[in-house]
């Protein structure tokens, strides 16, 4: 399990791994999502990546999309990329399984 406590604009960088579920408890998340054969692992800064790399993103390579709000659950499945920026401080909890 991971515990999680975020200032605004903060967040993960895009990555991938095991499938995991995704627990809201304070705040707002926006999370960017990408199938397994589009799911790439950045280095950046989340916040520095959605400003410089995210606009230049091509309709083929935009990722899905959703905001994730107090008291909602997200399941990402294994292997799908998926970065997360805080739009509000947040607090959450994660568990990351093998499926």
């Amino acid at each position: 399990y991971q515990f999680m406590v975020g200032p605004v604009l903060t967040g993960a960088s895009p990555h991938f791994h095991y499938a995991s579920f995704r627990s809201m408890v304070f705040g707002r998340a926006r999370w960017f999502l990408w199938p397994p054969a589009r799911a790439f692992y950045s280095t950046r800064d989340i916040y520095d990546w959605f400003l410089s790399e995210y606009p230049m993103l091509s309709d083929e390579e935009r990722p899905f999309e959703c905001v994730q709000g107090p008291g909602e659950v997200l399941f990402v499945p294994s292997l799908w990329g998926h970065g997360v920026l805080y739009l509000e401080d947040t607090i959450g909890m994660a568990s990351l399984f093998r499926s």
